[in-house]
């Protein structure tokens, strides 16, 4: 449970770094806020899953788990923040280039 403890507190913050660093772009601005609730829902589902486990509903939490709604949360932040990083790097690039 330490790494999802650790990731749900972690997460905040470097949402918020992530929001910072992209304070002069306006389109990351926006993936960022799009990214945010989604974040919020798949740990809402993980917290959920521990709970029904904990509590001996491990039926129930193994069906939370293999849902494809959740796993398809995973999914999406995992592609939404590599599209993040993909557009930070091309402008980073752009600005090295522009500045040779």
């Amino acid at each position: 449970l330490q790494p999802f403890q650790q990731g749900k507190t972690n997460a905040p913050t470097a949402l918020a770094n992530l929001r910072k660093l992209t304070a002069d772009n306006p389109a990351q601005q926006r993936s960022i806020a799009e990214l945010q609730p989604i974040v919020e829902q798949r740990f809402a589902d993980l917290e959920r899953t521990i709970a029904l486990a904990e509590a001996g509903r491990t039926d129930e939490a193994r069906r939370v788990v293999i849902r494809s709604q959740a796993l398809n949360r995973t999914r999406e932040i995992g592609e939404r923040l590599g599209v993040i990083i993909q557009r930070e790097t091309a402008a980073l690039q752009a600005g090295q280039a522009q500045s040779v």
